[in-house]
């Protein structure tokens, strides 16, 4: 009988099972047949019609007894084997413990992973984005030829222009984020994440509110009444989930503004948002410079984003010519949405799904060793059961059903572990991802189904094949063979070695790369971020309504504040700036230097600009290279200052002090500011962006509503967070405090995405390597259990235990060996695929590459002694008598 052959007569069982009223009715016609014809015999021997049919039942008897004896019968062919299959099943894989949890785990983890790591690729990468037509969307940027930076955010002045000359554009629409402060009736201020868009984006998008309606094109004008949409998780927090919030006003920055609508659950655009509220542009932004807000367009049926962005330089080039105070060296770019969703995640989740693959391979090449291994086990049982009359149909099906059953209970760890891999991935996932890909992260049931089918098809082909074929050979020769190996034996030994190697090379792949991203983990965290992180608590305050219109009020605020945080116990320094470092915020313009040629329009050094307070170096301890930092005395109306860092510093004075120099810069009208201090270098974007050239100003001469605190605390930050808070109530309880937070949070979250990604790969390495010790491990001692005759006539004749320990081991680790070098020289050529996830290592690193090697190594070295260690314990006698 072949496999093919048991699944037919298999798929017969099901059908006769499921066909009951048909099975029925035939043997309804079967016994009316019967006694027709007994019938038509009492007849044709001259009993009349009514006495011959009553004679006919009585010699067939019971009709019922003969239908319940018939369904007995059925029931009991197919439920009683299947029962006695199973139940011998669970005893000869209770007996065989190791094998069986092996089996099961390698299939759950190679199920479990594959099905988490595809589940998010698939979110991010395949499943259509959640928004009506979304193929049809294109992001739309602006990008700085001389510097390359090729999404930068727009400026409003070339966003309204785009909107009036684009032709390949259905709607175009702009938005941006930021942080209001929210008053309720309760009078509590609360700060919320907000995006201000134009009234063309939430139809665009194809998004219906659940209650109310969205603001329409009428309320986007700067003389319109105010309105405002709420996000669901806001309406349901703040306002209990009430469908006649609608209509009802709020403070929002002072500011009463009207709700008109609820958006659905679920709904989310890039960043996560509270509120939705619309941008208002005037014609006055036509004209004004800075670039801040982003850029997201409809294509008109028929044309592509090719097309698109053609345009767009076009439009670009005529702008730049037309305003070169603002555009010069400037152009523009399109690109799909998802692309610009996705970001940089697109190769590590490639990369990932690699891995994940590789793992997959492995479990299915470890469940092929193990089915093979157990075959050979029990060559001697399948050849006593065939000697006893078993037919080699029942031994398939027995076989067959204890394979269905590993692979069941490997399939259901497996879903189980990958229903929790994916939840523990959602909350782990990076922030560019954006909040639409990972609200799609679910158990994908496709790859699940299929993962789950390569797997149980591994385990049911590898162990029924060899079953059958060891129950279609001669008892005699079998068991003949089964102590010594045989060409059975023989066959398998070098199809498992084969699987062998397989696994040790996978293995050196992903252990590759788990090395790798450790040493970028590693290296990443020895990068000094250029401020002591410890002990340093952050919250950010933006000041809203009309007693800060001026800046003085504002400035007034900020340093009342600091002055009266300073104060508190367990404080040791407190200072503030406009953008705290890694927060992901940044304020960039063009500089010059004066006294120096002036570069051509456009083509300006950019630096970054944030507003400090006096105390800020000290808080955050960046040291002051040279001059000072910022004073008290540096305030509005005398001479303006400014402290650079050191690569600004290095750039343009390399031989010399930048000290005395003066820099010249627009921002809102032109200013000279004279350098009094360097400071520093610090990554304000994480250890992976070189330092920028950054200027800090004093906040009395370059004012800012918006200020983070920091406070340099005794011992932990956050046991200052609640004293914080107060004193800033008590200086003015109408402004909301937000994102409290220590700064080894920030720091951390700066390094998570390669976190993540070093955890995932180690995860697979260790998983590979454990698989592969299984299969050297299994192999070897597969190897001694073939050999044990060998082994005993050798010890018989006198051989050292040494001698035999070397055959013993001596295979395993010539496996070992080609697999290491076949998995190494696989390694060098795809670890250049995650060129763009390492920091301070190279692909080929051969530091990296070295270590794997000597572990790999050395754990083959230790599966292929432990078996091999049994051989040189046997007892020969007892090894000749086994046979």
């Amino acid at each position: 009988m072949t496999i093919f052959d048991s699944v037919l007569e298999m798929a017969a069982r099901a059908r006769g099972v499921l066909g009951r009223r048909g099975r029925e009715s035939r043997l309804t016609d079967e016994m009316r047949f019967h006694l027709d014809m007994q019938t038509e015999a009492f007849a044709r021997a001259g009993t009349d019609a009514g006495e011959a049919r009553r004679r006919a039942l009585v010699a067939f008897g019971g009709r019922e007894r003969w239908r319940d004896a018939a369904r007995d019968e059925y029931r009991g062919q197919v439920f009683d084997r299947l029962g006695q299959d199973v139940r011998y099943g669970f005893r000869s894989l209770r007996h065989a413990r190791v094998f069986t949890a092996a089996s099961v785990a390698t299939l759950a983890l190679g199920i479990g992973a594959t099905t988490a790591i595809f589940s998010v690729v698939d979110a991010v990468l395949l499943r259509p984005l959640p928004y009506a037509d979304p193929n049809g969307l294109v992001m739309l940027w602006e990008h700085h030829v001389s510097f390359g930076d090729a999404h930068n955010v727009v400026g409003p002045a070339n966003f309204l222009d785009w909107r009036d000359e684009a032709r390949s554009f259905s709607a175009m629409a702009a938005f941006f984020t930021t942080r209001v402060t929210i008053r309720g009736a309760d009078g509590d201020a609360v700060s919320e994440q907000t995006r201000y868009a134009n009234a063309e984006l939430l139809p665009m998008l194809g998004v219906k509110p659940v209650v109310g309606r969205l603001y329409t094109k009428a309320e986007d004008q700067p003389a319109a009444a105010r309105v405002a949409v709420l996000g669901y998780g806001l309406w349901q927090r703040r306002f209990g989930g009430r469908r006649d919030v609608v209509g009802t006003t709020v403070q929002i920055n002072g500011n009463d503004v009207t709700i008109v609508g609820v958006l659905p659950e679920g709904f989310a655009f890039f960043g996560p948002a509270a509120i939705w509220m619309p941008v208002r542009f005037s014609d006055a932004d036509r004209t004004v410079g800075g670039r801040f807000i982003r850029v997201v367009a409809r294509l008109k049926p028929g044309v592509s984003w090719e097309q698109a962005d053609l345009e767009m330089k076009a439009i670009a080039r005529r702008r730049a010519f037309a305003m070169p105070q603002l555009d010069a060296d400037w152009t523009a770019l399109a690109s799909p949405l998802r692309q610009d969703l996705v970001g940089t995640s697109r190769t590590p989740l490639l990369v990932l799904l690699g891995a994940v693959g590789c793992l997959l391979l492995i479990a299915c090449a470890n469940v092929a060793s193990l089915m093979l291994a157990r075959a050979g086990d029990r060559r001697r049982e399948m050849a006593v059961r065939v000697a006893l009359g078993a037919a080699p149909r029942r031994i398939a099906y027995q076989v067959l059903t204890e394979s269905v059953m590993l692979a069941v209970a490997g399939a259901a760890l497996g879903v189980a572990g990958a229903w929790a891999g994916t939840r523990l991935l959602r909350t782990m996932a990076p922030e560019q991802l954006g909040v639409a890909a990972v609200s799609g992260i679910s158990l994908d049931a496709r790859v699940l189904a299929f993962a789950v089918c390569v797997a149980m098809a591994t385990g049911i082909a590898f162990g029924l094949a060899p079953a059958l074929q060891s129950a279609r050979r001669d008892p005699k020769d079998a068991l003949s063979e089964a102590g010594r190996g045989g060409s059975e034996g023989r066959r398998a030994g070098r199809l498992r070695a084969l699987l062998v190697v397989f696994e040790i090379a996978m293995a050196v792949v992903l252990l590759a790369g788990a090395g790798l991203m450790v040493r970028t983990l590693a290296d990443l965290r020895r990068v000094p971020l250029g401020f002591d992180t410890q002990h340093l608590l952050t919250a950010d305050v933006a000041l809203h309504g009309h007693a800060y219109d001026s800046d003085t009020t504002a400035v007034s605020y900020f340093e009342d504040a600091e002055r009266r945080l300073a104060s508190l116990p367990g404080v040791r320094a407190v200072g503030a700036i406009s953008w705290l470092p890694l927060s992901g915020n940044r304020s960039a313009s063009s500089f010059t230097v004066v006294g120096e040629p002036a570069p051509p329009l456009g083509q300006e050094p950019v630096g970054d600009f944030r507003a400090v307070t006096p105390g800020y170096f000290g808080a955050m301890r960046i040291p002051i290279e040279d001059g000072r930092g910022i004073e008290s005395t540096d305030r509005r109306g005398g001479s303006e200052v400014v402290v650079v860092s050191h690569t600004l510093a290095r750039r343009f004075w390399p031989n010399g002090s930048a000290v005395g120099h003066e820099l010249k810069y627009e921002w809102d009208a032109w200013h000279v500011a004279r350098i009094v201090g360097v400071a520093g270098d610090v990554h304000h974007d994480g250890p992976r962006t070189e330092p920028y050239m950054e200027m800090y100003l004093p906040l009395e001469q370059f004012p800012y509503t918006r200020m983070t605190f920091v406070l340099r605390t005794v011992g932990n930050p956050l046991a200052v967070a609640a004293p914080m808070r107060a004193v800033l109530a008590q200086i003015d309880p109408a402004q909301a405090v937000a994102d409290v937070a220590p700064m080894t949070d920030l720091a951390r979250a700066s390094v998570g995405d390669t976190r993540l990604e070093t955890v995932l790969f180690a995860m697979f390495g260790i998983i590979g390597l454990v698989l592969a010790m299984i299969g050297i491990y299994g192999l070897g001692a597969f190897t001694v259990q073939q050999r044990r005759h060998e082994f005993g006539i050798r010890m018989a004749l006198g051989a050292q235990r040494s001698a035999v320990l070397s055959m013993a081991i001596g295979r395993g680790l010539v496996l070992a060996a080609v697999g290491l070098v076949a998995g190494v020289l696989g390694a060098l050529g795809l670890t250049h695929l995650m060129g763009a996830l390492l920091f301070g290592v190279t692909p080929n690193d051969p530091v990296t590459f070295l270590w794997v090697a000597a572990v790999l190594a050395a754990i083959a070295a230790l599966s292929a002694w432990v078996p091999a260690r049994r051989a040189t314990r046997l007892d020969p006698v007892a090894a000749l008598r086994s046979d």
